[in-house]
């Protein structure tokens, strides 16, 4: 069974697998209908026998998700999710928001309190939630 330290664990289906020498372009549907583009190794890829249809588990790290009010172009980021602030939790130095992005579907990013501050970040403000696709890490459900 594998544990992980990742706030976010979205669920979805493979849609689409994009071969690589190296590393290999996964598109998953997540179950809120939104599409995630995820890098993993060609070994990874092979290891999970990756295929559309096959249901996985993406982990995403809180400090890996950057959080707007626009989006920015051009943008770096392969994956852009908009949702809503449900809610702040805030530290000494840094700030837990949530961002509910679909019913019952949320993201959980980590930023600083200053950044916090900036942005006005409350509940109800809509925003952007920007992340790479090589900060994702795939597992199938069966080894959480």
């Amino acid at each position: 069974m594998l544990s992980a330290s990742a706030e976010n664990r979205l669920s979805g289906i493979v849609h689409q697998v994009r071969p690589g020498a190296v590393n290999d372009e996964v598109d998953i549907r997540l179950d809120g209908g939104q599409m995630l583009v995820v890098t993993v190794t060609r070994a990874s890829s092979q290891s999970l026998q990756l295929m559309p249809g096959v249901a996985v588990t993406a982990l995403i790290p809180a400090s890996a998700i950057i959080l707007s009010d626009v989006i920015p172009q051009p943008l770096s980021a392969d994956n852009v999710i908009t949702g809503i602030v449900s809610a702040r939790r805030d530290g000494a130095v840094s700030c837990e928001i949530d961002l509910e992005y679909g019913p019952g579907q949320q993201l959980t990013a980590v930023l600083s309190e200053d950044s916090a501050g900036q942005l006005a970040l409350q509940p109800g403000r809509q925003l952007q939630a920007f992340f790479n696709a090589g900060s994702v890490i795939l597992s199938l459900p069966s080894a959480l």
